[in-house]
Formats: C-alpha cells, sequence, structure tokens
C-alpha cells in the first residue's frame, strides 16, 4: 500500500489536489477510474478544470448556499427528469458558482 502523509494544516483538496492529478496522468487511460467524486470542499473551479482537462466526467457536491437551495427546488418542480438507473432520475442543468 502506497500512503501520502501530509501536516494536519495541509489537509484541504487544495493540497491533495497536484498528488491526486500526478497519480491519475501515471495511469494507463484503461486504468483510469470512471469519474471523479468528491464533497463540497472539492467542487471547485481547479478540481473541475483539472477533471476536464484530462476528460474525466467528475461529481461534486454542491455547497448549500441559499442560492443554490432556491435553484434545487426549483429544479424538483420541473419535467424532464429522466431513468438515470438503479431507480433514480436526473435532470440536467447548470449553476454559475461566484466567489
Amino acid at each position: 500500500m502506497d500512503v501520502a502523509v501530509q501536516a494536519g494544516n495541509q489537509t484541504a483538496p487544495s493540497f491533495a489536489q497536484p498528488g491526486m492529478w500526478e497519480m491519475l496522468d501515471g495511469l494507463e487511460e484503461q486504468c483510469r477510474p470512471a469519474f471523479v467524486r468528491g464533497d463540497c470542499a472539492w467542487g471547485t473551479e481547479r478540481a473541475m478544470a483539472g477533471a476536464e482537462q484530462r476528460a474525466i466526467p467528475y461529481l461534486f457536491k454542491l455547497k448549500q448556499s441559499p442560492h443554490a437551495k432556491k435553484w434545487a427546488g426549483k429544479l424538483l418542480k420541473q419535467d424532464g427528469w429522466v431513468d438515470a438507473g438503479q431507480g433514480w432520475e436526473g435532470l440536467e442543468s447548470e449553476l454559475r458558482l461566484e466567489k
């Protein structure tokens, strides 16, 4: 097992990303993961750009800001949800995040 250990003040995704991208870049195409998943701390422009540069789909939890909650509530009322498999439904939409 290969383990990377960092100082306690360097646990944020911003410190972990360089090593993760280096590891993924070193994998053969057929060995790369089907997608990258992370909590809301990973849902940054830097993480999304890194995944997009490598053509790796990603799924990050959305930080529940008041604007995001309002947006999600509107989506629940919309038509157009499609079968996403395993009893789930999905609806594609976009939300522009601002600082």
